[in-house]
């Protein structure tokens, strides 16, 4: 069940990253100039994205928003807001494209908001 709650968390940042815009109050924004051939990272709240020294292929700023749950618009019946604070991620530019196993994004999530019938 574990892979259910990475889909649903990676479904949930799609539809965010699709549909809202960051207004000043929602949160904080990092940005980061990432370089091509050198590993880092980025993290806000209770997310990071993590690209790996050979899935850049030239250097980019990257950026991470957070969105106040307030401005997460209303999931699918088949979706459920699992991010720890309700709140959501947006990770910016759209369309960046990565090398070999490309990027990894990770997101707290909280267990009490998990529907009955699921596990971790």
């Amino acid at each position: 069940m574990k892979n259910n709650i990475q889909k649903m968390a990676w479904a949930l940042v799609l539809l965010l990253a699709a549909t809202l815009s960051l207004s000043a109050k929602d949160g904080t924004a990092v940005r980061k100039l990432f370089k091509k051939g050198v590993s880092d990272s980025i993290s806000v709240g209770g997310s990071k994205l993590v690209v790996l020294q050979k899935d850049l292929i030239r250097n980019r700023s990257l950026s991470v928003n957070s969105i106040g749950e307030e401005n997460v618009p209303e999931l699918d019946f088949a979706m459920t807001n699992v991010t720890a604070g309700g709140q959501g991620y947006r990770f910016l530019p759209h369309g960046t494209h990565f090398t070999g196993e490309g990027a990894t994004v990770k997101i707290k999530y909280d267990r009490t908001r998990i529907p009955s019938g699921y596990t971790e």
